[in-house]
C-alpha cells in the first residue's frame, strides 16, 4: 500500500492536480465556450464528490483536489499530456502497481465523467456521449499516463517477472542459508570429533603415564624391599656374630675366673638371656608368643621398651628389646 508520505512535495502537488489536468485537456480539446467550461468544472466537482474507491492513495488525492493551480487552469492539451507523463513516472517509481493503476483509473474516470456529463446537457452534441475531440484527448491522456491495455499488461508482466525473480532470489537465499547451516553443522561435528579424539589421546597418554609410573613405583618398591631384606640379613648375621663372639669371650672369662666370677658370669648370661634382637617379620605379639607362650603379653614388652619403641606397631629388624 502506498501513501502520501511516499512522494516528495512537488510530486504530490502534481498528483493532486491530476483530475484538474483532465479538465484542462478536455476544455482545450474542443475549445468549448464559457458555458461548456463551467459545466465541465461543475461535472469535475460532482465526479470528485461521488467517486468510490478502496484505494487510500486515491482518497488522499481526492481530499486535496479542491482547487487547481493557476498554471493548470491556463494549460494546454500538450501541457496536460506532459503533466500526465510526469505523473506516470512518479507512479511507476513510487507507488505499488495496484495503487498506480487505481490512480490512473481515477484520472481517466474523471476525464470520461466530465465529458459525458457535459455532452448530456448540451444540445449541440446530439446525444453522443463523448465528442470526437474529447475522445481523442482522453486517448492521448491514456497514452501519456501509460494506461493503455498494452501498458497495463506490460506492467503486470514486469511485476510477475519481478515476483518470480524475487521468489527465485528468496529460494536461492534459503538454499544458501541451508547450505551455510549444513556447513556450520559439519564444521561443528568436525570440531566435536577432533575434541573427542584429543580427549581420547590425552586419556590414553594419561593412562600410559599412570601405568608407567605404577610400574616404576612397583620396581622401586621391590628394589627397596630386597635392599631392606639384605640389610636385615646382614644385621642378623652381624648380631649373630657378635653374640657368638661375646659367648666365646664369656666362656673364656668364665674359665679363667674364680667361682665368684663364674657366678657373676652366670648372672650376666641370665641378663643377656633377657635381651631379644628383633628378627625380620617379628612384631610384639609374635615375640610375646615366642617368649611367653602368650601373644597377649606383648604390652609387657612394650612397656619395658617405651624409650626405644615409639609405636607398638612399628618395630624393625635388629632392634634390641628388654624382655621383662
Amino acid at each position: 500500500m502506498s501513501s502520501k508520505s511516499a512522494f516528495s512535495a512537488s510530486d504530490w502537488n502534481l498528483l493532486k492536480s491530476g483530475a484538474h489536468w483532465a479538465l484542462t485537456a478536455l476544455t482545450a480539446a474542443d475549445d468549448s465556450g464559457f458555458l461548456a467550461r463551467k459545466k465541465e468544472a461543475s461535472a469535475l466537482t460532482e465526479a470528485l464528490k461521488n467517486y468510490k474507491t478502496h484505494s487510500q492513495l486515491v482518497k488522499d488525492i481526492i481530499a486535496e483536489s479542491d482547487k487547481p493551480a493557476p498554471e493548470v487552469e491556463k494549460g494546454t492539451l500538450a501541457d496536460a499530456e506532459a503533466a500526465y507523463r510526469q505523473i506516470a513516472d512518479i507512479l511507476d517509481n513510487n507507488a505499488s502497481r495496484l495503487d498506480a493503476e487505481n490512480v490512473r483509473d481515477f484520472y481517466l474516470a474523471m476525464a470520461t465523467q466530465i465529458s459525458v456529463a457535459v455532452n448530456e446537457t448540451l444540445l449541440n452534441r446530439e446525444g453522443t456521449e463523448v465528442s470526437e475531440e474529447e475522445a481523442a484527448a482522453i486517448a492521448n491522456l491514456t497514452k501519456a499516463l501509460r494506461a493503455t491495455l498494452a501498458d497495463r499488461q506490460s506492467r503486470a508482466n514486469k511485476e510477475f517477472e519481478a515476483k518470480q525473480q524475487a521468489a527465485e532470489a528468496k529460494r536461492l537465499e534459503a538454499e544458501k542459508q541451508r547450505l551455510e547451516e549444513e556447513k556450520q553443522r559439519l564444521e561443528e561435528e568436525r570440531k566435536e570429533t577432533e575434541r573427542m579424539k584429543a580427549e581420547a589421546e590425552a586419556a590414553a597418554k594419561a593412562q600410559a603415564a599412570a601405568e608407567a609410573e605404577a610400574a616404576r613405583a612397583r620396581i622401586q618398591a621391590e628394589m627397596e624391599a630386597r635392599q631392606a631384606e639384605r640389610r636385615a640379613e646382614q644385621e642378623a648375621a652381624r648380631v649373630k656374630a657378635a653374640q657368638e663372639a661375646a659367648k666365646r669371650a664369656q666362656e673364656a672369662a668364665e674359665a679363667a675366673r674364680l667361682a665368684e666370677e663364674a657366678a657373676k658370669a652366670a648372672e650376666a648370661e641370665e641378663a643377656a638371656a633377657k635381651l631379644y634382637v628383633v628378627q625380620p617379620g617379628d612384631n610384639l605379639w609374635k615375640i610375646a608368643a615366642k617368649l611367653y607362650g602368650n601373644g597377649n603379653r606383648w604390652k609387657e614388652i612394650f612397656e619395658a621398651n617405651k624409650e626405644t619403641i615409639k609405636d607398638p606397631n612399628l618395630i624393625r629388624a635388629g632392634m634390641e628389646l628388654n624382655i621383662p
